[in-house]
């Protein structure tokens, strides 16, 4: 049967694979801000971007700064979006119908309830810093 590549250049030393000289001979491209290492310029191109990028994004709304879009994104949905859903037990609310579904579960089996409002707990102490804090009692 003849060979596909007869160029002996072309053969790897070590393992006798053809073209396999290449990939052997390529060295790990090392971030110059950590010890993050690849074989491909684009994949530590996207890295440098994402983890070592000193840009920053401001929120137009309310001036705090992050350093992702993603981050970003999620702080206006968190403090900015109008539509919030909230706990029917406690003071918690949030943009997310299932964090606050979630987090309403965390409310059954209470065994302490204010006496002044329809605030429950499982423990007396917080049910004490509930009524200092609520009505300085």
């Amino acid at each position: 049967m003849k060979r596909h590549f007869e160029d002996e250049s072309l053969m790897c030393d070590t393992s006798g694979y053809q073209r396999h000289r290449e990939k052997m001979a390529r060295t790990n491209l090392k971030c110059t801000h950590c010890s993050f290492e690849t074989l491909d310029q684009a994949i530590l191109n996207n890295h440098v971007n994402e983890i070592h990028t000193a840009e920053q994004i401001q929120c137009q709304i309310c001036n705090e700064v992050f350093s992702s879009m993603n981050e970003l994104e999620k702080h206006d949905l968190d403090k900015h979006t109008k539509r919030r859903y909230k706990c029917e037990i406690c003071d918690f609310d949030s943009t997310v119908k299932w964090y606050t579904e979630k987090h309403m579960e965390s409310h059954e089996g209470y065994e302490f309830q204010c006496k002044l409002c329809d605030f429950q707990c499982k423990y007396s102490k917080k049910l004490r810093i509930h009524t200092r804090n609520r009505f300085y009692l």
